[in-house]
């Protein structure tokens, strides 16, 4: 947004809408880890109650078994193991993090792009690849309707978008479409292969060129896409709850039959 200011001469309105745009979004990252928080403690509660009783408490029961000379059930045996190798991959976990974090602190930038592995990961789910393309959609198109009004030419604005875009898809897809306006094609067309890019998007930027409003349709495209990507963060935010507590429920259920199950044999066998 500062290089679309100086491109355009509004360096100061861009700027605060920039500040608008930066505290709309730390408003909706507050909402989002809030959110997260809650099934993250439970989950993490549960599943260190759950590794306590199947590496502390199940152990003791098998050991009152050998004592009395019979087999623990074979359920209980799997239970155990399964809680030892997670308890142990948890600490050899623990120990690179830690590890990579004290060289990520002696590296240069070179080594930032692996910073992010697991988020890289996570982006290449459908739920999750929707709401990045729509929100970076709702990022370009804003600045490309701000240099459009300024009378930047189209060419030159793609540019100057694409060299600042956070996604490498993005800024592919954008110069490859300046490439084909270039060449003498019309934006509509060149906009008609963006794939990252919704198709609604797409539909609406088609339509502003057509009809010689592409400033405007890149407005519309920014409000439609932004508040599609809140929803949608929403949406996915609302089933972190219960797919929590499902899971936790699960581990504890599974532990708990562990640890009941042996106790009810034990009482017959004495």
């Amino acid at each position: 947004l500062i290089r679309t200011g100086e491109s355009s001469g509004t360096l100061p309105d861009t700027l605060d809408q920039a500040a608008t745009i930066l505290e709309m979004n730390e408003t909706h990252r507050r909402h989002f880890v809030s959110a997260l928080t809650y099934p993250a403690v439970i989950l993490t509660v549960t599943l260190l109650a759950a590794l306590f009783l199947a590496t502390v408490i199940a152990p003791q029961i098998s050991d009152m078994y050998a004592r009395l000379g019979h087999d623990i059930p074979l359920y209980t045996r799997l239970i155990t193991g399964a809680g030892t190798v997670t308890a142990g991959g948890i600490s050899i976990v623990v120990i690179l993090m830690a590890a990579r974090r004290l060289v990520g602190r002696r590296t240069t930038r070179r080594t930032a792009s692996a910073a992010f592995p697991y988020a890289t990961r996570l982006a290449r789910l459908r739920w999750i690849r929707t709401i990045i393309c729509t929100q970076e959609t709702a990022v370009w198109t804003y600045s490309l309707g701000v240099l459009l009004k300024r009378d930047i030419p189209l060419p030159d604005a793609l540019a100057l978008i694409a060299s600042g875009a956070a996604s490498s898809a993005v800024r592919n897809d954008l110069t490859a479409a300046r490439r084909r306006i270039i060449a003498g094609e019309s934006p509509a067309d060149a906009f008609s292969d963006l794939e990252t890019v919704p198709v609604l998007a797409r539909r609406i930027l088609q339509g502003g060129d057509r009809i010689g409003e592409l400033a405007a349709a890149c407005d519309r495209v920014y409000r439609i896409m932004d508040s599609e990507a809140r929803t949608r963060s929403h949406r996915l935010l609302s089933l972190a709850e219960p797919v929590a507590v499902v899971i936790a429920g699960i581990c504890v259920i599974a532990v708990a039959l562990a640890v009941i199950i042996p106790i009810a044999e034990l009482g017959g066998i004495m």
